[in-house]
């Protein structure tokens, strides 16, 4: 077990090693009091907050996995990719205050003529997936250009 702070959680626990955080046992999404796991008593554990290379550090960055982005380069990335996909317009925000754990997403584009809503926002999920993969939440919203401007009109008026 390994006790880690928050920045290595999210990466460790993806890997489905059990991680000791706020006193509980994080494995797979599944929390159990850190008093034993499945009658198990937990292993002595290897402190890794606090150091400038940690083994939760070392662990996270020797893999195949990227190195975590930050939420300016992910912005940054989204807006590109939507870009290029032919958006006529393609607004991506950080809405969680910079930490990058949440993104409203407002794509419009003519290529959703006729595309029920869903499969609009599927779409948009699959283009951005290496961005959006490992983050809490996302608000996709999918327009038309007539859509889009028949909001602005009533936004207007």
């Amino acid at each position: 077990m390994i006790m880690a702070s928050c920045k290595a959680v999210r990466c460790l626990a993806s890997r489905g090693l059990p991680v000791i955080f706020n006193a509980r046992v994080i494995q797979r999404s599944l929390l159990v009091p850190t008093g034993s796991f499945n009658g198990v008593k937990p292993s002595p554990f290897k402190q890794v907050c606090g150091s400038s290379k940690s083994y939760a550090a070392s662990f996270c960055s020797s893999s195949s996995a990227s190195p975590p982005l930050s939420s300016k380069e992910r912005v940054e990335g989204m807006n590109k990719l939507l870009q290029d996909f032919g958006a006529d317009f393609a607004n991506v925000q950080d809405t969680s205050g910079g930490c990058g754990a949440f993104f409203h997403i407002h794509v419009v584009s003519a290529k959703f003529e006729g595309m029920p809503l869903v499969k609009r926002q599927r779409h948009v999920q699959k283009l951005l997936h290496d961005y959006i993969h490992d983050v809490h939440g996302t608000s996709i919203k999918c327009m038309t250009p007539g859509q889009y401007e028949k909001e602005q009109e009533e936004v207007s008026s």
